[in-house]
């Protein structure tokens, strides 16, 4: 058995016009690495060691990628396959490797410092309500919740003149995104 596991990363997926990067992960670092290539790859370029390569694809097909690696007296080789499909299926490709947009594309906070009063604007790639959480650094407590209907842009006020001074956080949920922003109030 050796020692030495030859693996890379790439997609399994590419559409022509995409360059498909490959990574080296092989464990242990090898000293010597050998990329094997189909017919029909064109280089589009290399780190200086090797382990990084980029490819571009110049027809549609399966292809086979090997990389062979040499540690001292070990070595190891392991290969993988890409499809690569016609540009004008690039959306499947997406589809398909599970990529999907971000429903939370943008969120402000302002004024940020406050004194009491802000908003928070959320921008969504589409129409879906939002629920905003005010949330008390020091101790964790929830201050506040606010709901926004179905819309792509929301405007939410706040007014939390009453609330002590310090760090809040503003946790943003759109379906099954959340993500969270710091505030300030002085």
């Amino acid at each position: 058995m050796s020692v030495l596991k030859a693996d890379f990363l790439m997609s399994s997926y590419n559409t022509l016009g995409d360059t498909l990067i490959l990574v080296d992960i092989s464990k242990p670092k090898p000293l010597a690495l050998e990329w094997t290539f189909p017919e029909g790859i064109k280089e589009a370029g290399a780190s200086a060691d090797g382990s990084v390569r980029q490819l571009l694809f110049n027809k549609t097909g399966t292809y086979n990628i090997q990389l062979f690696t040499r540690l001292g007296e070990c070595a190891d080789a392991i290969t993988k396959t890409v499809i690569v499909l016609p540009e004008q299926e690039r959306g499947n490709v997406d589809s398909l490797l599970g990529y999907r947009e971000k429903l939370i594309r943008n969120i402000t906070v302002f004024p940020n410092p406050t004194t009491g009063q802000f908003k928070v604007n959320v921008e969504l790639s589409k129409e879906a309500p939002v629920t905003i959480r005010l949330i008390y650094f020091n101790d964790g407590n929830l201050m506040e919740m606010r709901t926004s209907p179905n819309a792509k842009n929301h405007e939410v006020p706040f007014s939390i003149g009453n609330l002590p001074q310090g760090t809040y956080l503003i946790g943003v949920q759109a379906d099954k995104e959340y993500e969270v922003r710091k505030m300030i109030k002085l």
